[in-house]
């Protein structure tokens, strides 16, 4: 017959409460999508916040990857370097719609897309590039870190993170940064920049008619 522990329980019975059930294989697919989104969703709130409370969320972001994918994915992974990107965005190069793509893909893979949570000066000075050195380097991979931000060196992180970017035809950037000075875009409306008094709706010939220094022909070629 069966046996019946102190709390009057059979064997099987007491066993069913110990016994992790494995979800078919439609369900465990599903589950994980959700934790690919949730790893998402999470790093889209911390991209939103300071670097105290960004940081606080790490430790919820590792566990959520873990879960975000197969076993045999991280076992798989575990043979080489997990990818560490940063995207060091320049101006007026479709920055937003690549950001826009790269969260979405974290959602599907259960990698971070994270901005920066410290300041936007494309020229941080010392202070800002070690606490930037040292907040990318709490990142739990693989992640893309994305910032407007000259190039900087990252001696300390290791294994080397892999610089990526966008360009675009400089009188096309420049075109495009005359207009959103003035006028913003369709996220940002109102004046975005510095402009002479009274020229807010010149033409960009106009400017350069009047030679005007927000359209001087160095701005486009990068010197």
């Amino acid at each position: 017959g069966e046996q019946v522990n102190q709390e009057g329980q059979t064997t099987e019975q007491s066993d069913k409460q110990f016994r992790v059930e494995r979800p078919p294989p439609r369900q465990q697919s599903r589950s994980a999508k959700n934790e690919c989104r949730r790893v998402g969703e999470l790093a889209v709130v911390l991209d939103e916040q300071h670097a105290e409370t960004a940081a606080a969320g790490l430790l919820m972001l590792r566990s959520l990857q873990r879960r975000c994918v197969s076993a045999a994915r991280l076992a798989e992974d575990a043979k080489r370097p997990l990818l560490r990107v940063i995207y060091n965005k320049v101006g007026k190069c479709g920055s937003r719609s690549m950001v826009r793509l790269l969260s979405n893909l974290a959602m599907k893979h259960g990698f971070l897309s994270i901005g920066s949570p410290y300041g936007s000066d494309v020229r941080p000075n010392d202070m800002s590039r070690t606490n930037i050195r040292q907040f990318i380097g709490q990142l739990p991979a693989p992640f893309v870190y994305h910032r407007h931000v000259h190039y900087f060196p990252t001696p300390n992180l290791l294994p080397a993170p892999t610089f990526i970017n966008m360009v675009r035809h400089p009188l096309d950037r420049a075109v495009s940064s005359y207009y959103f000075h003035r006028f913003g875009d369709g996220q940002k409306s109102g004046i975005r920049g510095k402009f002479v008094p009274g020229t807010r709706y010149f033409s960009f010939d106009e400017c350069v008619e009047q030679g005007l220094r927000e359209c001087h022909p160095r701005l486009a070629c990068g010197t």
